[in-house]
Formats: structure tokens, C-alpha cells, sequence
């Protein structure tokens, strides 16, 4: 198991690098050609495009890519095609509700073509919801390079159509999500060429019944994940303005950076577990990859935030410098959000109603953290519950998969390492000199003292070492 893992995440973190980093050159597209109100509206739009690709499919990628590695006798051109199935007809209910509701968002919307972005968006919402499911299915069935050259051809697109449209034709938010249905649907076209033998219309009434009894308790924790990813944006427009909104996700999104190295373990670590989670050996395995990974993390994570304001210029958005301090909050964030893949003992267990649960419990501690600490801090009060919010997040799930799939983790050794990340952070935050070196050079200085401490808690050569 462990050498499979390490081999599908370098594909899978090849493939990452190369998308985030084309993702990435967006940053000065964005920070250039959308205002910062059209760089807040456009988050929040993709909030929601989000939400309905997530919530019309009722998550049933999720529930294909469960069962694909342990398919109980059913062939695996059934699961899929019953997957594709439910996806397009929740999508088609879908866009029956938009169309009912038109005359209400287009108004919420505020804009001279608030119809055509709408549209535009829920067009990329139909997408996203279909290339999720053939994301799924490339990496439940293990294909590590076809998952990785469906989304790099997907991302190739999105990132070429942006230019044109966004970037030259000048089309703003019309341009943006234009862009984003055709890179997901490259994306699907991709994936679908590769494995064309298991998409059709063939389905079974058991088939159906797994995956919805499976991802149908996913859903409210997809409506939780969006809350938990987007609702300070939405708070910060209620309290502050659509232009904060703006410059609170422009760091975000260089804040992102640090998901290149989570996306590559995430891709290629669930469907071993799910697959191997019988195995005496899996739970010591894990606890490897996690004490690993946290040191691996704790750098990135303090890299970023120390370095956001030399990072930001350099991509192009040396705009929103005075902001960069935002990445403090947000970086750890980002990565604390997306760990849960390290206890998955309530998925193993099918208790999918506590995943849920937590998620629900995280979005709904982010948005009361939000009105709370927003009034008083400004930003820095979004930041600081996005990040109080996954911690809270990420301390639950590993409570309920203790619980259901028991791993012997050396907790003192991965809160101490934690403890070792916030301290540079913090102190480096404020750290500046009469000259720009100085405090690059300080922050480096904390850079280096916080992978050396991770190193010393964590101690990773004895754990290369173990059997």
C-alpha cells in the first residue's frame, strides 16, 4: 500500500503542481482586468456555482468512487453510468429552480448583464458537477495519469479562455465563467475518452440505492463545505463592502499555493484506504503518512505566510500587498481544511451522517465567528474564524475516526509541531525593517527555525525508517 501511495501521489502531485501553477497566473489576470467588487462577486458566485454542482449531483461521485474499488459483484460500467445518471438529472431539476427564479438573482446580482452571468454560471456549475464525477471514477479506479491529463487538458483550457476572453476581449465575469464550463467540460471530454467502455445509460435499482444511500448524507455536508469555504465572503460584504470581499479572496487565492501539496495526497490516499482499510498494517501506515505530512505542511504553510508579501508581487498582484497578512490566517486554513483525508474512520464505518455533521457544526461556528469578530477586527476577523473554524473542523473529524478506525498517532508530537508552526507566524507578521531585505531576511530566519523545530517533535527519519 504505502509504496502505491507514494507513486500515485507524485503523479498526483505532478499534476497538481502543474494545474495550481496554471491556476495561479490567474492571480494577476484577475487583480488586472476585474475590479476589486467584480473580484468579491465573482467568489461568491463561485460559491454558489459550487454548491449547486455539488448539491444537484447529491454527491454522487462521491458515492462512485466508494464503491468502484469494492463494487459487491456489481460491474463497474453500472456504478458509473448510474452515477452519470443521477448527476444529470438532479442538474436538469436544477436549472428548472434557476429558471424559476430568474427575475429574483438577477436583481441580487446588481449588474448591466446579470442574466448572462447567471447563466453563464450555472452553466459552469453543470460542469464542474459532471467533471466531478469523471474525476471520481479516474481515481477510484486507480488511473493516476489519465486523472492527471484529463485535468491538466481541463485547466489548459480554462486558463486559455480566461486570457481571451477575460483578458483580451475584456468580457469580466462573463468571461470568467465561459471560461470555467468549457476547462470542466475539456476536462470531462478527457476523462470520458479514457474510459468510454463504463459511461453509458446502463443502471441497476442497487447500484442507484448504494450510491444515494451513501452520498445522499453527504449532501448537507457539501451545503457546510461551501459555508466553511465562503460565507466570511458573503459576511464581509454584509459588514464591510463587495470591495473587501474583493481583496480578502485575491490573497486567498495565492494563499491556495499550499494545496499543492495536500491535493496530490488527497488524490491518491482515499481510495487506498478505502480499498486496504482491512489490512493489520493500514492504521500504522496512516499514522506514518500523517507524521510525515505535518512536517511537510508546517513548512509550507509558514513558508507562505511569511513570505506573502514578496509572493503576491511576484504573481502579479502586487496590489494587494497591504493585505498579504491575511495569508497568516489563511494559509493554515487552507491546509487544515483539506486534512480530514488522514481519518477516514467514519467514512470506513458508513457513519457518513457524522462527516456531515461536522461540517454543518464548522460552517455554522465560521459564519457566527465571522459577525462576531468582523465588527471588531475588520478582516483580520474573517481570517482568524476561517481558521479557528477548520481547526475546530479537523479536531472533530479525528475524534470520530478515532472512534470508528482507531490509529496510534503521537499526539504530543503533532500539537507540538502545530505550536512550533503558529509561533514564526505570529511573530513574523509584524516584522518589516528600514529597508525591504531586512525583514525578508528576518522572516527567513523563522522560517528556517520552524522547519528545524518540526523536525526535532517530529522526528521524520525514524519514521522513514519503521517497517
Amino acid at each position: 500500500m504505502l509504496k502505491q501511495f507514494f507513486r500515485d501521489s507524485f503523479i498526483y502531485a505532478v499534476s497538481s503542481v502543474l494545474t495550481r501553477g496554471m491556476s495561479i497566473l490567474l492571480v494577476p489576470l484577475y487583480s488586472h482586468a476585474l475590479s476589486d467588487s467584480e473580484n468579491g462577486l465573482n467568489d461568491m458566485l463561485m460559491g454558489l456555482m459550487l454548491l449547486i454542482a455539488a448539491v444537484a449531483t447529491v454527491e454522487s461521485s462521491q458515492g462512485v468512487a466508494r464503491h468502484l474499488p469494492d463494487p459487491h459483484g456489481i460491474a463497474p460500467k453500472v456504478w458509473v453510468s448510474s452515477g452519470l445518471i443521477i448527476s444529470c438529472a438532479g442538474l436538469a431539476i436544477a436549472g428548472i429552480l434557476v429558471a424559476l427564479a430568474s427575475r429574483w438573482w438577477t436583481g441580487a446580482l446588481g449588474t448591466d448583464n446579470s442574466l448572462c452571468i447567471g447563466w453563464l454560471a450555472f452553466a459552469a456549475a453543470c460542469t464542474t458537477g459532471v467533471a466531478n464525477l469523471t474525476a471520481s471514477t479516474l481515481r477510484a479506479s486507480g488511473k493516476a495519469r489519465w486523472f492527471s491529463i484529463a485535468s491538466l487538458c481541463g485547466v489548459a483550457t480554462a486558463l486559455l479562455c480566461n486570457v481571451v476572453l477575460t483578458g483580451w476581449l475584456r468580457w469580466g465575469l462573463a468571461g470568467v465563467f465561459t471560461a470555467q464550463a468549457l476547462g470542466s467540460a475539456a476536462a470531462v471530454g478527457v476523462g470520458w475518452y479514457f474510459q468510454r467502455a463504463l459511461y453509458g445509460w446502463t443502471w441497476s435499482r442497487p447500484a442507484v440505492n448504494r450510491i444515494l444511500s451513501f452520498s445522499l448524507p453527504l449532501v448537507p455536508g457539501a451545503v457546510g463545505m461551501c459555508a466553511l469555504m465562503y460565507a466570511n465572503r458573503f459576511a464581509i460584504t454584509d459588514l464591510l463592502s463587495v470591495d473587501d470581499a474583493g481583496r480578502y479572496g485575491m490573497v486567498n487565492r495565492a494563499s491556495l499555493i499550499v494545496g499543492i501539496a495536500m491535493l496530490g495526497v488527497s488524490g491518491a490516499l482515499a481510495p487506498l484506504v478505502y480499498a486496504h482499510h482491512r489490512d493489520e498494517g493500514t492504521p500504522r501506515q496512516l499514522r506514518r503518512l500523517l507524521h510525515l505530512f505535518t512536517g511537510l505542511a508546517a513548512v509550507v504553510v509558514a513558508g507562505l505566510a511569511l513570505m506573502a508579501r514578496e509572493i503576491l508581487p511576484l504573481l502579479g498582484a502586487g496590489n494587494y500587498a497591504p493585505w498579504a497578512y491575511l495569508a497568516g490566517f489563511q494559509a493554515p486554513a487552507v491546509m487544515l481544511s483539506q486534512m480530514y483525508v488522514f481519518f477516514p474512520g467514519a467514512t470506513i464505518a458508513g457513519r457518513t451522517f457524522s462527516f456531515t455533521l461536522i461540517t454543518l457544526l464548522s460552517a455554522a461556528a465560521n459564519i457566527a465567528l465571522c459577525y462576531f469578530l468582523i465588527p471588531h477586527m475588520g478582516l483580520p476577523g474573517a481570517g482568524l474564524a476561517g481558521l479557528l473554524s477548520a481547526g475546530l473542523s479537523l479536531a472533530a473529524h479525528a475524534w470520530c475516526s478515532q472512534r470508528w478506525y482507531p490509529v496510534p498517532h503521537q499526539w504530543p508530537a503533532l500539537l507540538g509541531a502545530v505550536a512550533i508552526t503558529a509561533g514564526p507566524i505570529l511573530l513574523g507578521s509584524g516584522i518589516g525593517g528600514s529597508l525591504p531585505w531586512q525583514g525578508f531576511f528576518a522572516r527567513l530566519g523563522l522560517l528556517l527555525a520552524c522547519a528545524a523545530g518540526c523536525a526535532a517533535v517530529l522526528r521524520p527519519w525514524r519514521l522513514l525508517k519503521e517497517s
